[in-house]
């Protein structure tokens, strides 16, 4: 069995490790003395200001600090213990009776503290005993650990009732003026169950900037469902309204953009077209467009140099409902006069004839059927510059 361990067990390794440990133990608890000191200051601050979730942490932290040492000072008890008695240990064969519990609490803190030494001696122990041992130890089976250190080394948390009085005790030792609120009195009474986790209660909102104080009075930035307001809000002029709204009864003025009325040139058809219908570029309203003014009826041989167009607004629920209906929107195409020539209407994209288009039209030529097909290039030429506008 021993070969099988790497050796025999050695008085003369184990009491070294023993004595190193209980050092060890010392220069730990000093420090982590020292630390709580800190922390103490840091839960009478946190208390002070207001911040009662953050300071339950850190008591709860304190909590299980002082657990460490109540279980730093077993250990140093029972390493004190067996070096007095490693001469018994190893004389006898198996591990005596009255020193299983010290001998199974090493080898069980061993890997659960920062003492490393117990590490030595833990490995001296099993030599000692057997694997077999020092696994039902690690496991502490039927019970042989010392209760309080496999309670203090939990990673169960303290309970509500000793964290609330430690911070019932720090607000005292710190002049802190400061009462649990109800919600913390009622769990902090419980020994049954941890203290409950933080909610961000007592976080303020803002934090960083120092703005937003007004606002975060009724919401915490997130957004609600339409027409929703957030609780306790009542007020309608604190808070203003949403870019884009449009006066009960008026269309809104940069809806989806509505479809062109007219499109862009009338056509040629039967050997005489119309030189370019209207353009009638539809409102900026919900579905909106506006008719546009007409060129020349296809086929009917007459010559208009180019139609009006259209105003926004119209049909739809546009910008501007108050635009007249066109004065033949339900007339047959026969029965339409000829117009003279007229300026394009005021709106979007209206745009005044140059004094070239003007000087090139022939007012002689309206609603004279005159049997000549329209040039072509000229015909071209003119659409270029009227499409460059």
């Amino acid at each position: 069995m021993a070969s099988f361990f790497g050796g025999k067990f050695k008085v003369e390794k184990i009491k070294p490790a023993l004595k190193m440990s209980i050092q060890r133990i010392q220069l730990l608890r000093n420090k982590k003395t020292a630390a709580i000191k800190k922390s103490k200051k840091t839960v009478a601050e946190l208390l002070r200001d207001g911040k009662t979730e953050k300071a339950r942490i850190t008591t709860e932290h304190i909590v299980r600090e002082d657990f460490l040492i109540e279980t730093y000072d077993i250990i140093e008890l029972l390493c004190e213990l067996v070096l007095e008695r490693i001469r018994l240990l190893d004389a006898e064969k198996e591990c005596p009776f009255d020193m299983r519990e010290a001998v199974c609490t090493l080898i069980y803190a061993a890997n659960r503290t920062e003492i490393k030494e117990l590490i030595q001696v833990r490995e001296q122990l099993t030599k000692k005993y057997g694997k077999d041992f020092a696994e039902k130890a690690d496991r502490n089976h039927n019970g042989c650990v010392n209760e309080r250190v496999v309670a203090k080394l939990s990673a169960q948390p303290p309970n509500a009732f000793l964290v609330l009085n430690y911070m019932k005790e720090l607000a005292d030792e710190y002049d802190v003026d400061w009462q649990p609120d109800e919600a913390t009195m009622s769990i902090g009474a419980r020994f049954d169950s941890a203290m409950a986790p933080p909610t961000g209660a007592t976080v303020t909102a803002g934090a960083g900037s120092g703005l937003g104080a007004s606002g975060y009075r009724y919401t915490d930035g997130r957004i609600l469902g339409p027409g929703q307001v957030p609780t306790g809000y009542s007020g309608d002029d604190d808070i203003p309204k949403a870019p884009g709204g449009a006066p009960d009864g008026a269309g809104a003025s940069s809806g989806g953009r509505g479809g062109r009325g007219g499109g862009r040139g009338g056509g040629y058809d039967d050997d005489e077209g119309g030189d370019f219908g209207g353009d009638g570029r539809g409102g900026y309203g919900s579905g909106g467009g506006g008719g546009g003014g007409g060129g020349a009826v296809a086929g009917s041989g007459r010559r208009s140099k180019r139609g009006g167009r259209g105003d926004r607004g119209g049909q739809g629920g546009g910008a501007y409902d108050d635009i007249p209906v066109a004065p033949y929107a339900d007339t047959d195409e026969a029965d339409i006069p000829f117009a003279p020539k007229h300026s394009p209407s005021p709106g979007r994209g209206a745009q005044e004839l140059d004094a070239e288009d003007d000087a090139e039209d022939d007012p002689s030529t309206y609603g004279a059927d005159t049997g000549a097909v329209p040039d072509y290039d000229e015909l071209a030429a003119r659409f270029a510059r009227l499409k460059g506008k």
